[in-house]
């Protein structure tokens, strides 16, 4: 539970607050140096092409099949699909389970105890109007994530520079988790190198801080916060205006 003082501080800082409502997780920051992009992150499965297109006159609906694998499944994990950036109503299937039927399918969705080890099949029911190459392009941007069972789900985090003291202050606090995760951090300047590391407080709002030279000849500042649990990392960039 939050203390009054700890409330009281987290509304100061409220209006400079970035929420991270949902981070894609790193198996670790060396994963993150050399994944160039999201299909190479370990925890992610990536749907894009391959789809099947078939229509039932007797529904008049569309059936769009994808068959997919779990590149090193992990039963102790869990497995979410990312449907963010789709924009249609109908019903979602694993495995010959329905997953959700709705107006509108676009979210995170926790696909867990649908997954198998060996190969799996989706399947997507849409009213037969909806079939167009707009939706076969939000098709091609699901992917499924791998996440630990202690995580950390969501958080929010703001940047403070002290002009006088030269103090880049950073608070960061955890607005969900699922589990018990035991997160540290690690706060890296733009070439790289840890300025401040430490331990995670699930519970209360973080304060941390480092030395923080304005360079006039430079309009932002760029620092990196990595959020460590045992099992991944999450990565989030921080940009310091050195106006």
């Amino acid at each position: 539970m939050f203390t009054k003082n700890i409330k009281e501080e987290i509304n100061r800082f409220n209006k400079r607050m970035t929420c991270v409502e949902y981070a894609l997780p790193f198996s670790s920051y060396e994963e993150y140096k050399v994944a160039p992009s999201i299909m190479y992150r370990h925890a992610i499965t990536m749907l894009r092409d391959g789809w099947d297109c078939d229509y039932d006159q007797l529904s008049q609906s569309i059936f769009y099949t994808k068959n997919f694998e779990i590149t090193d499944y992990d039963g102790s994990k869990d497995y979410l699909i990312d449907m963010r950036q789709l924009d249609v109503s109908g019903t979602l299937l694993i495995n010959n389970r329905a997953v959700m039927i709705s107006k509108c399918l676009t979210g995170v969705h926790d696909l867990t105890q649908y997954i198998s080890e060996s190969e799996n099949t989706l399947i997507m029911i849409v009213k037969h109007d909806d079939m167009s190459e707009q939706l076969k392009r939000q098709l091609n941007t699901l992917y499924i994530v791998e996440r630990a069972n202690d995580r950390i789900v969501s958080y929010d985090v703001a940047t403070d520079y002290n002009v006088n003291s030269e103090r880049l202050e950073v608070q960061l606090k955890i607005t969900d988790i699922e589990g018990a995760p035991i997160p540290t951090y690690i706060l890296m300047d733009s070439l790289g190198q840890t300025v401040a590391t430490g331990d995670i407080c699930v519970d209360q709002l973080n304060h941390f801080s480092c030395t923080h030279s304005n360079n006039s000849l430079l309009n932002r500042s760029y620092y990196q916060l990595l959020i460590d649990t045992e099992d991944e990392t999450l990565v989030q960039n921080l940009y310091i205006d050195n106006d």
